[in-house]
């Protein structure tokens, strides 16, 4: 019996020490990314779904964007940001939440300055230049600026419960060229996997 609560002690004691290892690891492949995200080359020309700086805080802290969307930028984005002109060029791209990145999970892309910064939302988008949807046609969705971005299936627009009239955010996917975000901001869903209308998925 002693022999046997020795060894639960034992491992007891070394369950930090394993968690530790594992944190490390997932913390020299994050820092991995960031080294590479750091060396991205931005291409010369602007995606589609661009928008344009309207005004910048002072600080860096806080970004308006040409839809009337406010964006909150990350701390180590600030510095960054504080060196942006109104009327740059500004395109979106999402990247989900993980252990260790769990707040800013928006890439700002400044295509005038060729820089980057990370932050999260703030208010969405208000006023007449804010993207909405004016139609939706089996997998097709129609926005106010006349863009139409094809879902995979209607289930995926189903389950998102995206009506007409929903205020929206179109991103780019990370790393993907052919594929958008939707982020509903009224229905409070993020829609993945989606192409321009006029392109397959198949």
């Amino acid at each position: 019996m002693r022999i046997i609560m020795k060894k639960i002690l034992c491992l007891l004691a070394l369950a930090p020490l394993l968690c530790f290892g594992n944190v490390t690891s997932e913390v020299k492949i994050y820092q991995n990314k960031l080294s590479n995200w750091s060396e991205f080359e931005i291409e010369r020309e602007a995606p589609l779904f661009s928008y344009t700086l309207i005004a910048i805080e002072e600080d860096g802290s806080q970004i308006l964007l040409s839809d009337g969307s406010v964006w909150n930028i990350g701390l180590w984005s600030k510095s960054v940001v504080k060196n942006w002109n109104i009327g740059d060029t500004i395109s979106l791209s999402y990247f989900p939440q993980t252990l260790l990145n769990p707040i800013n999970t928006i890439r700002f892309e400044n295509w005038t300055q060729e820089s980057i910064a990370w932050g999260t939302i703030k208010s969405r988008p208000y006023g007449e230049n804010a993207r909405t949807i004016t139609e939706i046609d089996g997998r097709i969705i129609t926005f106010n600026d006349g863009s139409q971005l094809k879902a995979e299936n209607e289930k995926q627009i189903r389950y998102s419960l995206t009506q007409e009239g929903d205020v929206c955010s179109i991103f780019g996917r990370k790393d993907k060229t052919d594929k958008f975000v939707v982020w509903n901001h009224t229905s409070e869903y993020i829609l993945l996997r989606l192409f321009l209308a006029e392109t397959s998925s198949e």
